[in-house]
């Protein structure tokens, strides 16, 4: 049997979290979306809370404004790990 298996670089990992930030507008025509830090995946009609100047999305699972919206990519739970090991643990294998 195959696994899955991710190839991302850090070039990636801060392009997408890019799209964490900023992303009213990206979570409105998403299907789907999921946390870089809780790495929970939702439908994009769950997000209903923002931040700055209401233009960043919270959580509604965690409340951490770390949403990324899947208008740009396949948000996975494999993905979602990886954002979070780069963005919230000290284990910066990309560095």
């Amino acid at each position: 049997m195959k696994k899955n298996i991710i190839v991302i670089n850090k070039m990636d990992v801060q392009l997408l979290h890019e799209y964490c930030n900023d992303n009213k507008d990206a979570i409105s025509k998403s299907v789907m979306c999921g946390c870089c830090f809780c790495c929970e995946i939702y439908n994009s009609q769950q997000v209903c809370e923002y931040v700055d100047n209401n233009t960043c999305a919270l959580c509604p699972k965690c409340g951490i404004d770390s949403v990324l919206p899947d208008i740009n990519c396949q948000v996975t739970i494999p993905l979602l790990v990886i954002m979070h090991k780069f963005w919230f643990n000290n284990h910066n294998q990309y560095k």
